[in-house]
């Protein structure tokens, strides 16, 4: 079975495993049930929006009304007013408490997919492979990637895999890497002056035992990586990016897709060998993913910057649809190939 799955160009080839299959008789049922909650959802979505609608009609005619009222008799004004203010009020407490409960059905409707559609998908994929949907990878390991040299003031994450292909254990999970930006002066009432976050990365990050140990960091990006990352995220690369000198090396269809920079041109080079250059230029036009890396201790990483939120059920379009759920086993079978697609298992001199 030829798997397509259309965010990058990856074409993965499925043996003795018949996922559509698997779709049909393990996650459509679930998933024809998700969707029943899904119409529900939808229609508490509706119910809270034509109250908002009215609440607004409503205020913006009172006062209209009051003064036709008042000009034809004697009316309590403030019995009046209270009376009308009141229904606002009761209006935006019932929005308030359908949010309230609506977040929590959206927050089990979101934990039932990841842990009997993903989880079940884990499974299927088998091998050592296991799936946390509460976990990420720890900041401090974003951190030593080097990658990203602005300061990590905020940082969320979830879907946490880890494995082990071979001798070599694998981590990747969706991070999402904020630096807060400081307003005016404390006390300032101002909006201009309220502080402000900026997106250093939202992505999959991954970490994976290298076969090397480096006592300097080497980092790859893409050529276009400041235009991954978006304005403010490359302002801030700009200002404080630390990767050392540019490396100049000798594949020229590395250097084509990649800037290469160390602050050791020796060790560069041991860490990237004319054959990790080839697989990671293979791997780039396998997927057609832009992705960065970077070399640092014992330790690869590998960056790839993504605006949507991954393994995530759908409210507005249907969950029970194979292009869509065999999506999320696209971007599992991406990383996890990583280990023998960069052949990392290998354990010698020079690989």
């Amino acid at each position: 079975m030829l798997l397509y799955f259309s965010k990058f160009n990856i074409t993965y080839k499925m043996e003795n495993t018949d996922f559509k299959q698997f779709y049909q008789s393990e996650l459509k049922p679930f998933l024809k049930t998700l969707d029943r909650r899904r119409y529900k959802l939808m229609v508490v979505d509706a119910i809270m929006v034509a109250i908002i609608l009215v609440g607004i009609v409503y205020l913006s005619d009172t006062n209209h009304l009051r003064a036709r009222i008042f000009q034809n008799g004697d009316v309590n004004k403030t019995l009046f007013d209270t009376v009308a203010y009141g229904m606002g009020v009761l209006m935006a407490i019932l929005v308030l408490w359908i949010y309230i409960r609506k977040q929590k059905w959206v927050k089990g409707f979101r934990q039932d997919y990841k842990l009997e559609v993903v989880a079940k998908i884990v499974a299927h994929v088998g091998g050592s492979l296991q799936y946390d949907p509460d976990k990420k990878i720890p900041t401090e390991e974003f951190i030593k990637s080097k990658m990203f040299s602005s300061k990590i003031d905020r940082a969320y994450g979830e879907d946490c895999f880890t494995g082990k292909v071979g001798e070599t254990e694998f981590v990747f999970s969706e991070l999402d890497m904020e630096r807060k930006n400081s307003g005016g002066s404390s006390g300032s009432t101002s909006t201009m002056d309220k502080d402000t976050w900026s997106t250093i990365f939202k992505g999959l990050f991954f970490m994976a035992d290298f076969n090397k140990t480096l006592k300097t960091e080497t980092i790859v990006l893409p050529d276009n990586w400041e235009d991954l990352l978006g304005n403010v995220a490359r302002k801030l690369q700009r200002a404080t990016a630390t990767y050392g000198e540019l490396i100049q090396l000798e594949n020229p269809e590395f250097e084509k897709y990649f800037r290469t920079y160390s602050k050791d041109q020796i060790e560069a080079r041991y860490a990237l060998s004319p054959a990790l250059m080839e697989r990671i230029v293979a791997f780039r036009k396998k997927t057609g993913a832009a992705f960065s890396l970077s070399f640092a201790g014992s330790k690869i990483y590998i960056a790839l910057p993504l605006k949507t939120d991954l393994f995530e059920p759908r409210v507005w379009k249907s969950n029970d649809n194979y292009e869509y759920v065999s999506s999320n086993l696209g971007f599992i079978l991406l990383f996890v190939s990583i280990v023998e697609e960069l052949n990392l298992n290998t354990r010698i001199w020079g690989a």
